[in-house]
């Protein structure tokens, strides 16, 4: 029995792994969003981390918590402290404790882009950072995953690109805010949580920092929307406007350096609508 410390643990990808789990106990900080009821979590408010994790005898700590704004809309102090600095005091708090494995998350954007096409990533990038110097510093065992575009069964989150597609893939035709040439690299979240399984059960064995991009092979928009459309048989017409495109500027990633086990198009196939 391992008990986890989870951030994050209402967002899509928080609360698969709760689910997926369930024979660990999770103790899930409630921040800005309330967590559903599980029988096997927990919930806190206190960000007094170092006595969470002597009280509750954390073994593992998962963060998942992000602000995903990419508008460069929102406040840039906000977006800094739930991407670096919230990360920084879990990170502080696992020196000299019984932690025995730190799982971060982050995105593949990450390493397709020249420059940041905005302060999520560049935030992103700082907490890479971090991450590898507390590791090599303080000897901490830490495993970063840039994701690809997370999707799945069950998934709430209405402004995803997938899910906006299943929603209007029956109309004759479907408009989009973009010019379809951004990069996008679907990932089901499945695969996610296998690997993450393999990592937990190998916690003591795992080298002080690992990187893992756990992202199919990167396409476009538009590229994609035609692997849905053959996939799932539908026959919608595409709109796109022709404002340019910051996330177009992108350049591939090795295949060999991906980490994915359901093609699109089982993915694709697995979903209900």
């Amino acid at each position: 029995m391992q008990n986890i410390l989870i951030t994050g643990g209402s967002s899509y990808l928080g609360s698969k792994t709760i689910d997926y789990f369930k024979d660990f106990t999770f103790y899930g900080l409630e921040h800005n969003s309330k967590l559903l009821e599980r029988k096997n979590l927990f919930t806190f408010q206190d960000t007094n981390f170092k006595e969470i994790i002597s009280k509750y005898k954390i073994d593992i700590i998962i963060h998942f918590a992000t602000n995903s704004d990419r508008t460069n809309k929102q406040n840039k102090e906000e977006i800094h402290k739930t991407n670096v600095l919230l990360g920084e005091e879990l990170l502080n708090a696992c020196i000299d404790s019984r932690v025995k494995l730190f799982i971060s998350a982050g995105s593949y954007s990450q390493d397709i882009f020249e420059r940041p096409p905005n302060f999520y990533v560049e935030t992103k990038n700082i907490f890479e950072d971090s991450l590898i110097s507390y590791s090599k510093k303080h000897r901490l065992r830490i495993i970063n995953y840039l994701l690809g575009d997370v999707y799945g069964k069950d998934d709430f989150r209405s402004n995803k690109l997938i899910n906006y597609l299943i929603q209007n893939e029956d109309k004759e035709q479907i408009k989009f805010n973009s010019n379809g040439l951004g990069a996008f690299s679907p990932v089901y979240v499945n695969d996610i949580l296998s690997i993450m399984e393999e990592d937990l059960n190998l916690a003591h064995d795992q080298k002080f920092y690992r990187r893992k991009i756990i992202s199919s092979n990167i396409i476009t928009v538009k590229e994609f929307v035609k692997i849905y459309k053959t996939t799932r048989g539908k026959k919608f017409k595409e709109i796109y406007n022709n404002i340019e495109n910051p996330y177009s500027n992108f350049k591939k990633i090795n295949s060999k350096d991906l980490l994915f086990k359901t093609s699109i198009e089982e993915g694709l196939k697995s979903l209900e609508i």
